[in-house]
């Protein structure tokens, strides 16, 4: 099996930068009334936007999160790159990848600004980027399976895709057939968010693992 580096920490500062930055933004948000002491994950209490709405946490939302957003990007050309270097074309996959970080940039430089327009911004850049960078994951964990990686972290990003796809199939399903959607949507959101920040961290361990 050929080998190639993936020795630089991207990946980690593509998922633990986005998690700080929301986390963060909810503390300052919620010390200062903005939006209610709870967790968010189980009580669906309040949107990742609403964290980034209000001042002082709207420009520590925006700069932290477009900054994450180029780091993503930056993530899924390396990840061209070392396909390229075995003699695989990433150029779908960086793509996807790429193009699902513009739309997080659309979405929060949208944020916190009034009007129907920047809403429907606000909307398509938000599923957009969830849905596209959720096919240039399952694409990149499906090629390292292909091409007979198949590790412990491999498995691990496998698993994260495959909830991933579970929660979004269950919450879609649950908006169409029931009147309740509306009472968890908030906490799926902030879930979906989360598992996707994994599947970078820990793919740094399984590019790691390629090495060898």
């Amino acid at each position: 099996m050929r080998s190639f580096s993936f020795s630089n920490a991207t990946p980690l500062w593509a998922g633990a930068l986005p998690i700080a930055a929301i986390h963060v933004s909810y503390l300052i948000a919620a010390s200062n009334n903005h939006v209610p002491w709870c967790n968010p994950y189980f009580d669906s209490c309040t949107s990742i936007s609403a964290t980034g709405r209000e001042l002082p946490e709207f420009y520590w939302f925006k700069i932290t999160m477009v900054i994450s957003a180029l780091i993503m990007i930056a993530y899924w050309r390396q990840v061209a790159i070392r396909q390229r270097s075995i003699g695989s074309s990433g150029n779908v996959i960086a793509t996807t990848g790429t193009i699902a970080g513009i739309f997080l940039i659309v979405y929060v430089l949208a944020l916190g600004i009034e009007g129907d327009l920047f809403r429907l911004q606000r909307r398509i850049g938000v599923i957009l980027y969830f849905t596209l960078t959720y096919l240039a994951q399952l694409m990149g964990v499906s090629w390292l399976w292909q091409n007979g990686y198949r590790g412990l972290p491999v498995r691990i990003m496998l698993s994260l895709c495959i909830l991933c796809l579970v929660i979004g199939v269950s919450s879609l399903s649950a908006e169409i057939m029931t009147t309740w959607h509306d009472q968890v949507e908030d906490a799926v959101e902030w879930i979906l968010a989360l598992i996707l920040m994994l599947y970078f961290i820990v793919s740094y361990w399984a590019w790691k693992m390629t090495d060898a």
